[in-house]
Formats: C-alpha cells, sequence, structure tokens
C-alpha cells in the first residue's frame, strides 16, 4: 500500500495557518476560497500522481499508457452508461440506500438565497 500526498496545502498545514492566526475560517469568504484552492491543488495532484501511475513498468505486463495505446478489446457504447442522475436512483433502488444529492461544501458564498 502507497501512502502519497496529493494536496498541498494539507489538512494539518490549514491548522497551522488557522493556529497562527493568518486564516480566518469563521469568515465565509476566507473559507470558500480556501476550499476552492485546495480543490484546485488536489485536482493538479491527482492528475500528476495518474500520470506517474500510468507510466509506470508493471512487471510482466507493461507500461499502462503503452498498453492502452492499443485500444480496449472491447468498447462501452454510450448507451451502456448512464448519466449521474440515473445511475445515483439505481444505486438507491439496488443497494436500498440514498446518497447525498446535493452538498453544502464548498458552496458559493455570493450566491444569493433568494436564487437557491
Amino acid at each position: 500500500m502507497y501512502a502519497i500526498e496529493v494536496c498541498k496545502p494539507s489538512p494539518p498545514d490549514l491548522i497551522q495557518l488557522q493556529d497562527q492566526e493568518a486564516i480566518d475560517m469563521e469568515d465565509s469568504l476566507t473559507r470558500f476560497c480556501t476550499s476552492n484552492l485546495t480543490c484546485q491543488m488536489c485536482e493538479i495532484g491527482l492528475n500528476r500522481f495518474v500520470q506517474s501511475w500510468n507510466a509506470h513498468r508493471i512487471p510482466g505486463k507493461g507500461i499502462p499508457d503503452q498498453l492502452a495505446g492499443t485500444g480496449t478489446p472491447r468498447k462501452i457504447t454510450t448507451d451502456l452508461l448512464p448519466d449521474a442522475t440515473v445511475a445515483a436512483d439505481m444505486y438507491d433502488r439496488d443497494m436500498g440506500s440514498s446518497l447525498t444529492r446535493i452538498s453544502s461544501f464548498g458552496s458559493d458564498p455570493f450566491c444569493l438565497r433568494q436564487t437557491k
């Protein structure tokens, strides 16, 4: 198992900034900006990780990027892949549980309450 840090600033970094009173996480604008920046940084880190993973050699198999270059043995047509709403409905139906469809995480503090 690999432990890979793909995101900077990491939660301990953010806690340290808050402890040093460099950022005020009680302020909705600061919270939004911090959330937005952290999400973007995580996306960059994840993309780098995926590129590295796909370029590494798997003993006895090859390199994923080179293996994928020849294409997959069988293509999946788009009509077999449901969109997100349909997939969530299928999950609810088949698994007998519910998903949180709307999240307040990283919500835009500038969005007017009347428009919600």
